[in-house]
């Protein structure tokens, strides 16, 4: 197995990616990193973890150009040899088996939509997110890749994430919502509800509607929404997340000598649960639909996001998980094609 890394798109240059991907390498025999990225600068990086070139483990692509976090789809789609654009040419040519970037999100996205095309009846591709819920975590399928949705697209959003959730993931029969204003039948506007009767008929466990304060109480395993909403409800978990650690950080600051002993004595506790939180916990998000294996992860990742994701991305590769995508969603479509007959 060949997995290729966008090594130099993160927003703390390559060093957390090489770091990761040393870490991983240590536990995965067998399986060869492709380093795509600046030749000179990711040789002298695997120098400081006691690694080279040479290793049977790895591999690196040189490319001259670097994509970045504030560079507009226009400008991307002229940066032919960037790490990006040359990782998803790695994946169509069969060279490797999947990618992993922590890179620019538009560009992985646009790149890999366009390099890659889709799965045969897919009709859009999704980016689903790991969240903690609950006891446990849910994937969140749109989160920004398309917003502008039919019922048809959503459809597929709940199937796919159910296969990544269920194979990749390993949830025994992933409970899959829809995001509404209410959890009645009938609530929310068109395609809501459209997007409702297909998942009915679709091969997933499909539990109806759920709320926004679902996607946190364990209520289901994966909630379907498209990218517009998603992207909109990640960004203001994320901003309530901040604030709120800046809230217990400001209050612990200002409180009475018990209250800091308090706090020093909680420590271990805190930090296990903002750990839930950390995207890196999660590793990468698939970027569901397209015809390879791509996960895209946060810009400001650690190593064990590097490390979880290049775990996700064996696992996506060892399930064959463009093919269960396209079996499953075949057969929905096959179900439309009758009902409008």
């Amino acid at each position: 197995m060949r997995l290729a890394i966008d090594a130099m798109g993160s927003d703390n240059g390559c060093t957390p990616i090489i770091h990761g991907a040393v870490d991983w390498i240590k536990d995965n025999k067998g399986v060869v990193l492709v380093l795509v990225g600046d030749g000179a600068t990711l040789a002298a990086e695997l120098k400081k973890f006691g690694l080279d070139e040479t290793h049977e483990q790895i591999e690196i692509v040189h490319c001259s150009e670097v994509v970045g976090m504030g560079d507009k789809f226009e400008t991307i789609k002229r940066m032919k040899d960037s790490s990006i654009s040359r990782s998803v040419q790695l994946v169509k040519s069969g060279e490797v088996d999947a990618l992993i970037s922590m890179g620019n999100t538009t560009a992985t996205v646009g790149a890999a939509t366009l390099g890659l095309r889709h799965i045969k009846g897919v009709r859009r591709s999704g980016i689903a997110v790991t969240i903690p819920s609950g006891d446990s975590f849910c994937m969140v399928c749109d989160m920004g890749a398309s917003v502008n949705c039919k019922p048809k697209h959503l459809a597929d959003y709940g199937i796919m994430a159910s296969v990544y959730s269920s194979h990749v993931l390993g949830v025994n029969k992933p409970r899959v919502g829809i995001l509404n204003v209410g959890e009645e039948r009938g609530k929310g506007n068109a395609l809501v509800n459209e997007a409702f009767a297909l998942l009915e008929k679709a091969p997933v466990n499909f539990i109806g509607n759920v709320e926004g304060c679902d996607m946190w109480n364990g209520t289901c395993d994966v909630i379907v929404c498209d990218g517009f909403v998603g992207n909109a409800m990640l960004k203001c978990a994320e901003g309530v997340v901040r604030a709120a650690v800046g809230w217990i950080k400001s209050s612990i600051e200002t409180s009475s000598l018990t209250g800091k002993i308090g706090a020093y004595l909680s420590k271990s506790t805190l930090k296990s649960a903002f750990a839930r939180g950390d995207a890196s916990t999660y590793g990468g998000m698939p970027l569901l639909g397209v015809n390879g294996v791509c996960l895209i992860g946060h810009g400001s990742t650690k190593p064990l996001g590097v490390y979880n994701a290049l775990k996700n991305a064996r696992q996506c590769v060892e399930v064959d998980l463009k093919r269960l995508i396209a079996e499953n969603t075949a057969v929905l479509h096959e179900q439309i094609d009758e009902d409008d007959e």
